[in-house]
C-alpha cells in the first residue's frame, strides 16, 4: 500500500517543541482560585534585597536604596497571596504581591516559551508603610518576566513611579537597563493596567494598554524560558490575571 507523506509541518512543529519552546495560548484568572496561598505550578523567588552585581548604568537607584535600607534596619521581605479585592466592578479574587525593600517575582512552572508573548492585567494597591525610599511614599512595579532561566537570568518590563515602562535583563546576576520608555500621565492607582511584552528572535516590543511603546533588541538570553509577574519596591500590587503563549497562537 502506498503510504501517505509526512506532512512538512510536523518537523518544525517538533523541532518546536524541543529546542524553540512551545506553549498553547493561555490566560489564568486568578479571581477562580480560593483565597490563601498561590496554588502548585507556581514558583515564587524573593531576591532578599535590592539585587544587582557590579555597578553599572543605571544601577545607582538600587545602590542608594539598599543603603537606605541598611541604614534604616529594614528586613527584605515579600509575600505572595489570593485575596479578595474590590473594584467598581465588584469584589473578586486577586493574586496581591506585597513587597518590603525588594524585588520578587513568580513563574509558570513547566512553561517553556522562547518567540510568544506574556502579558498581564494590575494594578497598584494598598502601600506598604514606607520605611524606604528616603521615607518618601512610592508606588511599586507593576511587570512581567519572560525567558526565565533561573533567579539570575531572565528577561522583565514593568512600569512604575519615576521609571516609566522599563525594559531590563538580569544575566548571571547583574541586571543592566535595556530599554525604557515614558510614564504615560494617564496613570492611576485604583485603575487596571495592561502590560505585554512580544517577543522573537532578539526583539522585545513593549506595550501598555495595548499601545506599543518601543522595540529593543538584546540578544543575551536565546534560549525558552519560563513566564510571569514581577515586583520590585515598597507597596502592594494586584494582579487579575495573566496570558501567555506563542505569538502564533495569540
Amino acid at each position: 500500500p502506498t503510504m501517505n507523506p509526512i506532512p512538512r509541518s510536523l518537523p518544525v512543529l517538533a523541532a518546536s517543541l524541543v529546542f524553540g519552546g512551545f506553549a498553547p495560548a493561555a490566560t489564568e484568572n486568578f479571581s477562580t482560585l480560593k483565597p490563601g496561598a498561590l496554588p502548585d505550578g507556581w514558583k515564587t523567588v524573593v531576591a532578599g534585597g535590592f539585587s544587582g552585581g557590579k555597578r553599572i548604568p543605571g544601577a545607582y537607584e538600587k545602590d542608594m536604596y539598599r543603603e537606605e535600607a541598611k541604614k534604616l534596619e529594614v528586613a527584605p521581605s515579600a509575600s505572595f497571596q489570593i485575596v479578595e479585592a474590590a473594584d467598581s466592578s465588584g469584589k473578586r479574587n486577586v493574586l496581591q504581591v506585597r513587597a518590603e525593600g525588594t524585588d520578587a517575582w513568580c513563574v509558570k512552572s513547566g512553561v517553556k516559551i522562547r518567540d510568544g508573548y506574556v502579558e498581564v492585567r494590575g494594578r497598584f494597591a494598598k502601600p506598604v508603610p514606607q520605611h524606604i525610599y528616603f521615607q518618601n511614599p512610592k508606588r511599586p512595579h507593576l511587570g512581567v518576566v519572560w525567558r526565565y532561566q533561573d533567579p539570575k537570568n531572565f528577561y522583565c518590563a514593568f512600569m512604575g513611579d519615576g521609571v516609566g515602562v522599563k525594559f531590563f535583563k538580569m544575566v548571571d546576576g547583574d541586571f543592566e537597563d535595556v530599554e525604557a520608555g515614558p510614564y504615560p500621565p494617564n496613570i492611576d492607582d485604583e485603575k487596571w493596567h495592561t502590560v505585554r511584552v512580544e517577543f522573537t528572535g532578539g526583539t522585545a516590543k513593549v506595550k501598555l494598554e495595548g499601545r506599543e511603546l518601543y522595540s529593543a533588541v538584546d540578544r543575551d538570553i536565546h534560549d525558552a524560558g519560563a513566564v510571569g509577574i514581577y515586583v520590585f519596591g515598597d507597596g502592594c500590587t494586584d494582579y487579575d490575571n495573566i496570558s501567555y503563549g506563542n505569538l502564533a497562537t495569540s
